[in-house]
């Protein structure tokens, strides 16, 4: 600013102009007790540019020169709401979904990949995650009798976003069939290494080998659960008597049960027998993400069998609690339609059929704007140099 002498400073304000990307002005003004503010509620990875000028009771200086900056990246917070497949062939899926143009503006970063994720028999350590590019992926090699579950994620270089909600993939022998999830049906390739298999207790055991008529038990005659197409069919109430190695050909396979069966012991009581050797273990949890009405976790999960992940949340305010059940579990889980500026706390449990884990604790806030904003919000600290 042009050197001059103040005769009362009390009537000097800043006022900032701020155009984005897309040339939507946004002015706000500050008294001149401070060159230095900071400017919240920005978007992520946009670019802004910033004026600046003083005003008093005179009129207003020149503007300063412009100057251009871009915010950092963040969570992407779009998600892939179309996941669906289809039957390729007795031993394949592909996997498709849509990622609209739209969307772009809430990816918060530059697109790197879709994150695909997928489980099966709801055993965490058979949990993987698939990177591609492409909307599209195939699935192939899939066990009989086994239960997958896939999800997907859009990731941007900073990290990737919330997840999909679940499909499910169940094999058998016999036929395809769709229900509210896909569920396909198919006959399983030859393997030479053994094939372990997470099965629940309360679900027949079906089990295909096209190339030989020879069933083997390391125990016990299971000749009678052999059908006319040579597939091996176990009721549930059988699994627990013949449980363990079943042997068809030069392929093996290892049947670990779990779940809960219970014994009759007269017309009153029952007896209980566990086929997991504990409830889970506690999952690791931290805050992903948070907007002005929504709270983002991120998970991870011990290598165990788990069903179902519970997670509660109340505010301070309101003592209410608030539950969401969701199964199968996700990696990165969105709680939604919260209320801006609150602190709210969050306790997080595993479950399968034996019990609960230890509960996991976290304290999140929304961002208290006053406003519905759709994106993490950034901030940036401006310094104003005045010349007098």
């Amino acid at each position: 600013y042009p050197s001059f002498q103040l005769c009362n400073d009390s009537f000097i304000e800043y006022v900032i102009e701020i155009i984005d990307e897309y040339n939507q002005s946004i002015s706000q003004t500050f008294k001149h007790d401070s060159t230095a503010f900071t400017i919240n509620n920005l978007k992520s990875f946009a670019q802004y540019t910033f004026l600046v000028y003083a005003m008093n009771e005179l009129g207003a200086s020149p503007k300063s020169k412009p100057l251009t900056i871009q915010t950092l990246e963040s969570v992407p917070l779009a998600t892939i709401t179309d996941l669906t497949v289809t039957l390729l062939n007795m031993s394949s899926v592909r996997i498709t979904w849509t990622f609209d143009n739209h969307d772009f503006q809430f990816l918060n970063g530059k697109f790197r990949t879709f994150a695909v994720t997928i489980y099966e028999n709801y055993n965490m350590s058979t949990l993987i995650t698939i990177e591609t590019i492409n909307s599209t992926l195939i699935l192939s090699n899939l066990h009989l009798s086994t239960e997958y579950f896939v999800s997907v994620a859009i990731c941007n270089s900073f990290d990737c976003g919330p997840s999909s909600l679940a499909i499910n993939i169940e094999t058998s022998l016999s036929r395809v069939k769709e229900k509210a999830l896909n569920v396909f049906i198919f006959s399983m390739a030859d393997f030479d290494m053994p094939i372990t298999i997470a099965h629940p207790i309360n679900k027949p055991l079906l089990l295909d080998c096209p190339l030989t008529n020879a069933w083997l038990h390391k125990d016990k005659s299971i000749d009678q659960y052999i059908l006319n197409n040579n597939s091996l069919y176990i009721p549930h109430s059988k699994l627990a008597e013949i449980n363990g190695q079943y042997q068809c050909g030069s392929q093996q396979y290892n049947i670990q049960l779990y779940g809960i069966e219970f014994l009759s012991l007269n017309h009153t009581q029952k007896k209980m027998k566990s086929f997991i050797l504990d409830k889970p273990s506690s999952v690791e949890a931290k805050i992903h993400y948070t907007t002005s009405n929504e709270i983002g976790i991120k998970l991870t999960y011990p290598l165990d069998i788990i069903e179902n992940l519970i997670i509660t949340y109340k505010t301070k305010q309101n003592p209410i609690n608030n539950e969401i059940h969701l199964s199968p579990p996700l990696l990165n889980v969105r709680l939604k339609n919260l209320s801006c500026g609150n602190l709210y706390e969050i306790v997080i449990y595993a479950k399968n059929q034996v019990g609960l884990s230890l509960n996991k604790y976290l304290i999140g806030k929304t961002d208290g704007s006053g406003k519905i904003f759709y994106y993490p919000l950034i901030s940036i600290f401006i310094q104003i140099l005045c010349f007098f």
